[in-house]
């Protein structure tokens, strides 16, 4: 009576095993399905700033078939003062905030 009772629960515990098993395989194959879905559009954006401005509408692909980093140098240098300016500006606002904080 007691090997029979025994062996129902082992095989009890291994199928709730087996279940916990697939369970966690499906909640992680969703969790990486809607992290990809995530991450996408960030994916694109990136690879729309590497693209020549008359490309980015024009592909599907999101490898550009041309690198260009035009965007970047118009983004830095594209207004009267260099983003280096406001860089630095945000730079020692930063520092001494934390300077008088402290």
């Amino acid at each position: 009576m007691t090997d029979a009772t025994l062996s129902v629960a082992a095989a009890d515990l291994e199928a709730a095993a087996r279940r916990r098993r697939i369970l966690n395989l499906v909640v992680h194959g969703l969790l990486i399905a809607a992290s990809v879905l995530m991450l996408y559009p960030l994916l694109w954006m990136l690879s729309a700033s590497l693209r020549p401005e008359a490309e980015i509408f024009g592909s599907t692909s999101i490898w550009p078939s041309e690198i260009s980093f035009e965007a970047y140098r118009r983004g830095w240098f594209g207004l009267q003062e260099s983003f280096g300016v406001f860089f630095r500006n945000s730079f020692v606002i930063a520092v001494l905030s934390v300077i008088g904080n402290v």
